[in-house]
């Protein structure tokens, strides 16, 4: 979780202002290429879901940010972090990150 975490405030501050631009960093990063626009749109998807969550439960917010040991970024908004770290999460995990060939 603070793995997805850190990537996330990396996707946040240094991925743009445009969700498929820090989709795009994200992925870069952890599979080494960018998504293809089917993914793009189910990873977009998979963010507002998160978005809207987040931002409906602001506590379970704080709750994931607070796993780690390293300081969260105070700077972004907990909600926003929050739903870009299951993103991250999911990206981690996709087979072809796990998985190298």
């Amino acid at each position: 979780i603070e793995a997805a975490r850190i990537m996330a405030q990396r996707m946040l501050n240094d991925g743009g202002s445009k969700p498929e631009d820090r989709i795009a960093l994200g992925l870069r990063l952890a599979a080494g290429r960018r998504p293809d626009a089917n993914e793009t749109q189910v990873l977009l998807g998979n963010l507002r879901s998160q978005m809207e969550y987040f931002h409906g439960h602001p506590p379970e917010a704080t709750r994931l940010l607070a796993v780690g040991a390293k300081p969260g970024d105070t700077k972004l908004k907990a909600e926003e972090l929050a739903a870009y770290a299951v993103l991250a999460s999911l990206i981690l995990n996709l087979d072809e990150v796990i998985t190298r060939r």
